[in-house]
């Protein structure tokens, strides 16, 4: 995987709504990271934190923080999951944008 930098465009964009997702969000995002690490194109992730009441953006911070192409925008509170992907879709960068819905285990 090419992580694109702040400076760079990515070529696919992934935009991850999320609300109340401690319980499920580190895991998730390193089964996701792990996939896209053995694509050849650039990517970036980006999670839309919606409001959450729990840990979800402080896990984010605290696992990826340091992990360029990981980015986190925090809403000030949950507008939906529309306004979410609209929101991360805005702040993509990747000639091709794609959302999803984390997974369960």
């Amino acid at each position: 995987m090419t992580i694109s930098s702040p400076n760079t465009k990515a070529y696919v964009s992934l935009i991850i709504p999320a609300f109340n997702e401690e319980a499920r969000i580190v895991k998730s995002l390193d089964r996701i990271l792990s996939f896209l690490k053995s694509e050849p194109y650039s990517t970036e992730v980006i999670i839309v934190d919606d409001g959450s009441k729990d840990r979800t953006g402080d896990l984010v911070r605290e696992s990826y923080n340091n992990h360029d192409g990981v980015r986190i925008y925090q809403q000030s509170h949950n507008l939906g999951k529309g306004a979410a992907v609209k929101q991360g879709m805005l702040l993509a960068s990747g000639e091709y944008l794609f959302f999803l819905k984390l997974f369960y285990f």
